[in-house]
Formats: C-alpha cells, sequence, structure tokens
C-alpha cells in the first residue's frame, strides 16, 4: 500500500510545484513595470493610479492583456532604471534619451515652455540666450530634453538649476525666488490649480499669491514623446493598442476627460497675436 500511495504524493507534489512555478511565471510574464516621472500630472497622477497618459498606457496594452505595474520614481531615476534592466518600460523618452529598449510610436506631445511673473516686465518673445543670466528652475532632465541650444544656456548660467519637485517649481515662480520656470504647459495648470485649492483650503500659506498674472514665452516648439521597451513583443503589442485606441474614439476620450485640467485660465496673459 505504502508502495502505491508514496510515488502518487510525490507526483502530485511534483504537479503542483510546476502549476505554482509555470503558472506563476505565465502571469508574471503580463504584467509590466512601467517607470513614470513621479510628478507630471495631468499625464500621471501618482495619487490614484489615473492621469492622460496613465490611461491611454494602460487602454493600449490591454488590448493585448498585459497589466501596468506603475513605478513613480524622480524623472531621472527613470532612465536610470530602465538603463539597468529593472523597468520593463519607461515613459515620455525620444531618440537619444535612452541607450537601450526599442521605441514606440509617438504617445503624446508636450508643449514646453519659461513662464514668468507679468509684473517682472519680461519681453513676451525673447531668445532662448536671453535666460543665460536669469534665475532659471526647470524640469529635472530638462538640459537634456530640450535641446543642444537650451543644454549650452544652462551651462552658462550659474543660477539655473533642476527640480524633481514640479510643484516646488511653482513656489518658487510665485514667491519670487525664480525668475523663470521651465515646464510643459498643461502641467503648469495643473499644479497652479492645486496651489490655488491648497491657498483656499489654508495648506499653503496666504501670502502665496498664485493669482497673480503670468507669461508664457514660446522658446521651444511642441515636443513629440515616445515610451520605450525591452522587448519588441511588448513595444509591439503597445503599438498595436496605441492604433486600435486612436482608431475606436478611445485616445480622444481620454484626453477630453482631463481637458478641465488643462483649461487656460484668467491669470495668464494672452498671447501675442
Amino acid at each position: 500500500m505504502k508502495q502505491i500511495i508514496f510515488p502518487f504524493v510525490r507526483k502530485l507534489f511534483a504537479l503542483f510545484i510546476m502549476v505554482i512555478c509555470f503558472g506563476g511565471s505565465a502571469h508574471a510574464e503580463n504584467r509590466l513595470v512601467i517607470g513614470t516621472g513621479d510628478a507630471i500630472p495631468p499625464y500621471f497622477i501618482a495619487e490614484n493610479n489615473s492621469g492622460m497618459e496613465m490611461e491611454i498606457l494602460q487602454e493600449a496594452l490591454r488590448i493585448s492583456n498585459y497589466e501596468v505595474i506603475p513605478k513613480y520614481l524622480p524623472l531621472a531615476r527613470t532612465f536610470i532604471e530602465f538603463e539597468n534592466g529593472i523597468l520593463d518600460g519607461v515613459t515620455n523618452v525620444k531618440e537619444g534619451t535612452v541607450k537601450r529598449g526599442l521605441l514606440s510610436d509617438t504617445v503624446i506631445r508636450f508643449h514646453n515652455c519659461a513662464v514668468s511673473l507679468e509684473k517682472n516686465n519680461f519681453p513676451i518673445i525673447l531668445p532662448l540666450q536671453y535666460l543665460t543670466d536669469k534665475r532659471v528652475a526647470a524640469f529635472q532632465r530638462a538640459s537634456d530634453l530640450l535641446g543642444e541650444e537650451f543644454g549650452e544656456m544652462t551651462k552658462k548660467n550659474s543660477k539655473y538649476r533642476e527640480i524633481a519637485n514640479q510643484m516646488v517649481q511653482i513656489n518658487l515662480l510665485f514667491t519670487g525666488r525664480t525668475d523663470f520656470i521651465v515646464m510643459d504647459r498643461n502641467i503648469f495648470a495643473y499644479y497652479r490649480k492645486k496651489a490655488e485649492k491648497e491657498v483656499e483650503s489654508g495648506h499653503k500659506p496666504k501670502m502665496v499669491d498664485v493669482k497673480q498674472m503670468v507669461i508664457y514665452h514660446e522658446i521651444f516648439p511642441p515636443t513629440d514623446y515616445c515610451f520605450a521597451f525591452q522587448k519588441k513583443s511588448v513595444r509591439d503589442a503597445f503599438n498595436l493598442g496605441l492604433k486600435t485606441i486612436r482608431d475606436n474614439g478611445t485616445y480622444a476620450g481620454i484626453v477630453k476627460k482631463y481637458a478641465d485640467m488643462m483649461v487656460v485660465n484668467e491669470y495668464e496673459t494672452p498671447e501675442p497675436q
């Protein structure tokens, strides 16, 4: 009897181990850890795993049964972890940003600009080199991402700095501790609205007047960004999904959903015609 039972138990145990290993492995292969900056709403909103780009990413990959596990990091850190093979993918890259991986089709267009307070009377239209002797606070890796001319300016400007938390940029601008901040217009609108709510609720000192008039200095052309993935199969699946959600209207619906976070408000000086 023992000779019959023990071999059966051993086989059952071996089968159980195989189910765990191979079943878990198969499930893990469909889970993708994607790195993104931790301070770029309304594109990615870490507080509730939402955002325009987050939903585009999720919907595009869901078509091929991939599950997105977001990893929010300081922007510079996302590229380091992707280069080291820790992440399956990374968001908001363009040609030359990363040395490894495969780029997707264009996902989103950012419009970075320099923002100043109107009361400072800086020219609305100004050359990029105008910033050379000014206090400038930009987002992480801006010196690499915003073109060669901007990169050269940052090397000459001892008052230039890059900041991981873009709400800090907002505070610096409205408290007069910097002349210009450099960021995407939609991100600026989101953080300004958030700062205004914090002042109204008492969580931010009322002395921080975020309703001051500002000027957008259009010194950068709009920039198209892709995502990068370690595996060709994942990149191709994402491209297929991206095309599908563009064709069926899902992409446009996601953009519309976040439109209220990107409205030009009454505290912005109109651009010259």
